[in-house]
C-alpha cells in the first residue's frame, strides 16, 4: 500500500514497520477480549498502539432495521457520499 506515497513523503519504510506490526491490533480488536471497545479508531504504527482523536460526524445514512453490505453498496457513493470526493487518496500528499 505504501508503493504509492512518494517517497519524500513516506514517514517510514515497510521494513520499518511491517504488516506483522499491525496485525497484532487487528486480531485484538477483533477477538472477544476487545468487545466493549466500539466507535473508537485505533492506530499501530511500529511498537506504539492507541487511540486516535476522531473527526466529527458530517453526514449519516439510517436505515431502519440496520445495513446489510448490499444496501451499503447500493446506496452509499449516491445518497450519503453524494457531492462529496470520495477519493482523498492524494489529499495527504
Amino acid at each position: 500500500m505504501i508503493e504509492d506515497i512518494p517517497d519524500d513523503k513516506q514517514l517510514f519504510t515497510e521494513e520499518e514497520l511491517p504488516p506483522g506490526k499491525v496485525a497484532p491490533l487487528v486480531a485484538y480488536m477483533l477477538s472477544d477480549e476487545a468487545s466493549e471497545i466500539n466507535g473508537w479508531s485505533v492506530r499501530s504504527a511500529g511498537d506504539a498502539v492507541g487511540f486516535v482523536s476522531d473527526p466529527e460526524i458530517f453526514r449519516l445514512g439510517y436505515q431502519n432495521g440496520g445495513w446489510t453490505p448490499e444496501d451499503i453498496a447500493e446506496r452509499f457513493t449516491d445518497e450519503i457520499g453524494q457531492g462529496l470526493p470520495l477519493d482523498k487518496s492524494g489529499d495527504a500528499f
